[in-house]
């Protein structure tokens, strides 16, 4: 949901860049996410079946279970949400810059 900043930064950085192989690097990136995506949600549906819940981790209660594993999920998913901030507001004000320098 949040690739949308890099799109100019990423355009940038290509060798021979042009629309055509813009199109194939997008192409290559969703196509990588709904694979993880489907499988994810395979795994997570043949596991739990029907009670599967929209968010994975739901069905994995830390307070009753005291997995290991499952604290360590909780904790990247923390420092997944936590640095991708930052990692999203850099290539928006890289855009904004390119643009405005462009245009003035």
């Amino acid at each position: 949901f949040s690739c949308q900043v890099n799109v100019i930064s990423i355009y940038e950085e290509l060798e021979d860049a042009s629309l055509k192989r813009m199109h194939s690097v997008s192409k290559v990136a969703v196509f990588t996410c709904l694979g993880v995506y489907v499988l994810a949600g395979t795994f997570g549906y043949l596991q739990f079946g029907s009670g599967t819940m929209d968010n994975i981790l739901t069905n994995y209660c830390v307070r009753v279970t005291r997995d290991p594993l499952i604290i360590a999920e909780y904790i990247c998913i923390t420092i997944t949400v936590v640095m991708a901030f930052p990692l999203n507001i850099f290539p928006c004000r890289y855009t904004m810059d390119i643009i405005f320098n462009r245009c003035c």
